[in-house]
């Protein structure tokens, strides 16, 4: 998004990073796809949102979120500085919240989505989620998950217990069902950082190896997230997959 838009790679000046984008969708085994998400550079905020529901409710939500939290940042000022980033992302993770509620009537009352988020600025980043949509730092040749999914299976894991595989698509937490605030986790941001905004059409089928692997063999971030597209469809993910790659010169 901007608004939804076709793959592409977008560059950026923000003082003192220069964040640059690439951005690739794909429907995957699916008829529609449920996948949407934010690319605006210029803003210093990236997101992706998987949606779920029926009847068209799980496009419709992770669109209604994603435009929601995109509208937030371009209606607040920006020179706040980055302690303010965890309190505008906040705000529109509440306003993604109320905008998919509303419309939670008839044949789209159990629609819903997950979201997460990336903002930067001057060297800090803040990532926020609700949800099994996954962010990753990867950081001389080091890749680490910036998030926990909010799931059963993340609960068993953390309860030391054996994941039950028909559990796996089955998230604790989504927009429009939750009124809790979403997830936050600071963190810094530096030249040569790589940042992976993902739903899990992707994470399901490649681990952090994999994502290594191939973010090591690309540097354009579109081509980076084409070739996690691909390879996530070469190993037959089931889902939309969606994969929106940030790098920082």
């Amino acid at each position: 998004m901007g608004a939804p838009r076709r793959p592409g790679t977008t560059f950026a000046m923000l003082d003192p990073m220069h964040p640059w984008s690439g951005i690739v969708s794909h429907v995957g085994a699916r008829r529609r796809n449920e996948d949407a998400w934010v690319d605006a550079p210029e803003l210093g905020l990236f997101a992706v949102a998987d949606g779920m529901g029926g009847h068209a409710g799980g496009d419709l939500a992770s669109r209604l979120a994603a435009e929601a939290l995109l509208t937030t940042f371009r209606s607040q000022r920006r020179d706040l500085g980055p302690e303010a980033l965890g309190a505008r992302l906040e705000t529109g993770f509440r306003v993604a919240e109320v905008q998919v509620r509303r419309r939670r009537v008839a044949e789209l009352a159990r629609m819903g989505t997950t979201l997460a988020a990336l903002a930067l600025e001057a060297g800090v980043g803040v990532v926020a989620h609700v949800g099994d949509s996954r962010v990753y730092r990867c950081r001389g040749g080091v890749v680490e998950a910036l998030t926990r999914d909010h799931s059963y299976v993340e609960q068993m894991r953390a309860a030391g217990m054996a994941p039950a595989r028909h559990l796996r698509h089955l998230i604790t937490r989504a927009v429009g069902s939750d009124r809790g605030p979403p997830e936050l986790r600071r963190v810094d941001a530096r030249a040569g950082d790589t940042f992976l905004l993902c739903t899990d059409g992707l994470s399901d089928v490649l681990g952090a190896g994999h994502i290594r692997r191939v973010l090591a063999r690309t540097y354009a971030p579109e081509r980076s997230a084409e070739a996690l597209v691909h390879e996530a469809l070469r190993r037959g993910t089931q889902d939309n997959v969606t994969a929106l790659v940030v790098r920082i010169d």
